[in-house]
């Protein structure tokens, strides 16, 4: 992903050609929020409350998405054990009547292998321990076995820090999506670094505004003073950028999910963001 789109300075492009004739109009709005996030090329962002079924059920169709299109692979990412036991939940629900690829049978009620998670025993509740990379792969020690079973899968699942430990094995998976839950609470720097060579990145989490932390600041009340003095004798001219909250951002006091935003709604980049409260 090019630089200057993970600093907000470039518009995330969508692709309105791309046939979602499978998602109509629905009630709950799910479909539109959803076709948004398939169509964006570079980065779609969405605040939606943690524990809603509006976040399970959008969640579900991105995970069966990829599942139809033998083309697409993704990483899940979440900063938390605990919320990755709620996606290893989540997707088990999600693709639990599709076929398993590994050996070609239906498995209904039982995804098996449908996934691999990366990380440790200890840390992998016992009902999701056979899904875990290390018990996948067992004792095959040639590489290139390695590489072909982890290739027979599409969707892996991971805390941040656990594949930053294993950053070697996310070279293996090669995702093409990167799925980003509690995305407010991840490092910069570390998200950064895994996202840059990847082809699109979906961000989820709840967005708390910056502007009303930020106006409760007089200095900054007097920057946005005077920008819009300036704005009454100069026409506006390619990417607006708020510099207080980029200075933030590049100071790590702010994420990355966090500053997009702010991009987004700035600039008025309605086809890479939603946001709903239910």
């Amino acid at each position: 992903m090019e630089k200057n789109l993970l600093l907000g300075l470039t518009q995330p492009r969508s692709d309105h050609s791309i046939n979602l004739n499978g998602f109509g109009d629905d009630k709950t709005g799910n479909n539109r929020i959803i076709k948004k996030a398939l169509r964006a090329l570079d980065y779609f962002l969405l605040s939606v409350p943690k524990d809603s079924n509006r976040r399970i059920s959008i969640i579900k169709e991105l995970i069966r998405d990829v599942y139809r299109n033998e083309e697409k692979r993704i990483l899940v990412l979440t900063s938390s054990i605990q919320g990755l036991d709620e996606i290893c939940e989540i997707i088990d629900n999600s693709i639990i009547n599709f076929e398993d690829i590994n050996d070609g049978k239906i498995n209904p009620g039982i995804t098996m292998r449908n996934f691999i998670r990366i990380g440790i025993e200890d840390s992998t509740i016992q009902k999701y321990k056979h899904n875990l990379i290390g018990n996948y792969l067992g004792n095959v020690k040639s590489e290139n076995e390695k590489v072909n079973l982890l290739n027979k899968h599409r969707i892996y699942v991971s805390t941040l820090n656990a594949i930053i430990t294993e950053k070697h094995q996310l070279l293996t998976i090669n995702p093409n999506i990167i799925l980003c839950l509690e995305a407010n609470s991840m490092n910069n720097k570390e998200i950064i670094s895994l996202i840059e060579d990847s082809q699109k990145i979906i961000m989820l989490d709840q967005m708390i505004s910056l502007r009303n932390t930020l106006y409760k600041k007089w200095s900054y009340l007097i920057y946005i003073f005077f920008r819009r003095i300036k704005s009454l004798f100069t026409k506006k001219k390619g990417i607006a950028v708020d510099y207080m909250i980029q200075k933030d951002f590049e100071a790590g006091q702010i994420s990355l999910y966090a500053y997009l935003f702010n991009q987004c709604l700035l600039n008025e980049w309605t086809n890479a963001y939603d946001i709903t409260n239910t």
